[in-house]
């Protein structure tokens, strides 16, 4: 139901009825079902749109994930049939070729043996992890290299501080978090990293999620257009108080200290970057279709 709607029914539903045996009753009964009726369709369009934005095949390919003391996301994606890990390279600082990553799979925490990949570019804040074995099932959605307009309506995935959908069903992965944003800058100078600049809020623990878009003018088809860092910081000022026992001398004393506070900013940077980087050194898990 919409805003307007929901006005209606609330400026219908609090008016006062006419007394009883008014021949209006019917008429207002006959009102408010009518609107009842015509808003559930709506609530369902509502519904399915938002199964479309971010569907199940894209929920099964996103993971928790550690490397030592650090926990963020990872995705599955597909280049050129071959499958890749995909997270951020902070969460893996220090990590040598044949070392074991941690990924939550089958509801329990696995050693995931990988070599990596790194973009040319030591700024940009991703990473691929190969691995020999097969982590999620192939995917229709592709990571897109293509530009974003600014402005574009987003999604990111991921697990903040370790939280995720859950439910009395038992589920074979963990349902991610599915948060929103928009594109509001991009800096795609070689010394940024290829940055994308998001509107929205983030919290420890979704580094490394994809960041999806739906596209845009005819093309509609879901994209995975990036890799989530970080946040901005903003430093905000509280004034302490501090006050003295009044039996010797009553003294109050203020003293100034900063906080850092989420600014609301996201920081990701373009999957173009590794995809490049994978394409220079394509030894991912050859995904093969099985044929019936």
């Amino acid at each position: 139901m919409t805003g307007d709607e929901e006005r209606a029914m609330v400026n219908i539903m609090g008016r006062p009825l006419p007394e009883a045996g008014h021949t209006n009753i019917g008429i207002y009964s006959l009102i408010v079902l009518a609107m009842i009726f015509l808003s559930a369709p709506i609530a369902a369009a509502q519904e399915i749109r938002f199964q479309r934005g971010v569907p199940q095949e894209m929920l099964d390919g996103v993971f928790r994930f550690k490397y030592g003391t650090r926990t963020g996301t990872c995705f599955a994606i597909e280049v050129d049939k071959r499958q890749y890990i995909i997270t951020a390279r902070h969460l893996v600082e220090g990590i040598r070729d044949r070392d074991s990553v941690l990924m939550f799979l089958d509801q329990r925490w696995q050693e995931v043996r990988v070599k990596t990949i790194f973009p040319r570019n030591p700024k940009t804040d991703i990473v691929a992890l190969v691995s020999k074995r097969n982590v999620a099932p192939r995917m229709e959605i592709s990571a897109s290299g293509a530009a974003i307009p600014i402005g574009q309506e987003l999604y990111f995935l991921g697990f903040p501080f370790g939280l995720s959908t859950q439910t009395d069903e038992p589920s074979p992965q963990l349902i991610p978090f599915i948060n929103h944003a928009f594109l509001s800058a991009v800096d795609s100078r070689f010394g940024s990293g290829n940055v994308l600049y998001l509107d929205g809020h983030n919290n420890p623990g979704f580094s490394g999620g994809p960041v999806v878009s739906r596209g845009y003018g005819e093309k509609q088809s879901l994209q995975i257009v990036g890799v989530l860092s970080a946040y901005r910081v903003q430093l905000s000022r509280e004034t302490i108080t501090e006050r003295t026992d009044a039996r010797y001398g009553a003294t109050e004393k203020k003293s100034n200290r900063f906080v850092q506070e989420n600014s609301g900013i996201l920081v990701a940077y373009h999957i173009s970057e590794i995809i490049k980087a994978i394409r220079s050194n394509p030894t991912g898990l050859l995904m093969v279709t099985e044929t019936p």
